[in-house]
């Protein structure tokens, strides 16, 4: 009965889980083409896709209760990293440039969550990587 219980609850914990990361991918993705639309330029456009990356990297540290020094380091270079394959797609148009941003910032919390779960084969951390690439391939193709 106690172990029916715990089961119950950590599923509603997975799920919590799994529901804030798609709303944090959902609001990066809305950011990036609110900046877009309003018209920044390349300078402040990466500036405030940094600040947004890092603040909803740490939001998802802070719901899988990973956040320390070491993690908030991490998440400031994935938020360089993000920031980064953004702007190798600037010249694109403008339906482009927050579809890889978001794309980018999934694939970070893609792996993140795959580690938090303990997992360590490489085949297991290959599917995001996929995953990823044909959507770019699709996202670059219409």
């Amino acid at each position: 009965n106690v172990k029916s219980s715990l089961n119950k609850l950590y599923s509603l914990a997975i799920a919590t889980r799994a529901i804030f990361d798609f709303i944090c991918i959902t609001i990066f993705y809305l950011l990036l083409n609110s900046f877009i639309r309003i018209g920044f330029g390349i300078e402040m456009f990466t500036i405030l896709t940094i600040l947004s990356a890092l603040v909803l990297l740490v939001f998802v540290l802070k719901i899988h209760n990973r956040l320390g020094f070491i993690e908030f380091l991490v998440s400031v270079l994935s938020a360089f990293a993000v920031s980064l394959f953004t702007i190798f797609f600037w010249n694109y148009n403008i339906f482009v440039i927050p579809a890889v941003g978001a794309l980018a910032f999934y694939l970070i919390i893609s792996i993140w969550n795959i580690r938090f779960s303990g997992k360590i084969k490489f085949v297991d951390y290959l599917v995001p990587f996929l995953y990823v690439a044909i959507a770019i391939i699709l996202v670059l193709n219409i």
